[in-house]
């Protein structure tokens, strides 16, 4: 999801209160429309989040770049966007230096009153996956809880950052809680 029409969707759930409704179709280019991502991104890069997680003892920090795949838009009430609207996503995790395909995620992400409420799961080749669960605030609280994964990540803590790249891709950075 670009800047704007990420904006648009924040503005329509702080609006929805007031029985504004807010349609971003209209507002948004066709290159958008086709590319959600995350409804949320840190600032912080990811050289930022390492050195912060480095200096706590037990952390493991690791960042994948995530290219959207499949989206899907579901409109489940009122006509344009609403509370209970979600899209849904499958996107390739690739590694940062080389572009190598190390594994996938699919998620959820729900239109609430004020907020988004997103839950996905990402899969790393050969190790396991991971589960992340949670709220996005405003438009800068790009920060989930990671509540669980199975095989290398069977007892995962954590947190998720996510990053918007300009080209349209996400950085996601795990940090990892031992």
């Amino acid at each position: 999801m670009n800047k704007r029409t990420k904006i648009a969707a924040i503005a329509c759930a702080a609006l929805m209160p007031a029985g504004l409704a807010v349609a971003m179709n209209g507002s948004a280019d066709a290159s958008s429309a086709k590319h959600h991502g995350w409804p949320s991104s840190t600032k912080m890069s990811s050289a930022q989040i390492a050195k912060q997680a480095s200096a706590k003892e037990g952390t493991h920090v690791f960042t994948v770049i995530e290219h959207e795949v499949r989206t899907a838009d579901v409109d489940t009430g009122d006509p344009g966007e609403s509370p209970g609207d979600f899209f849904l996503f499958e996107s390739r995790l690739l590694h940062p230096s080389t572009g190598d395909v190390v594994g996938v995620d699919s998620g959820k992400c729900m239109l609430a009153i004020r907020t988004f409420v997103c839950d996905a799961t990402a899969r790393i080749n050969g190790k396991g996956k991971i589960v992340v669960a949670g709220a996005f605030f405003h438009e800068n609280d790009g920060v989930l809880p990671i509540t669980g994964g199975t095989g290398a990540y069977r007892d995962a803590a954590g947190q998720l950052f996510v990053q918007d790249l300009p080209n349209g891709d996400t950085r996601l950075t795990f940090v990892l809680v031992d």
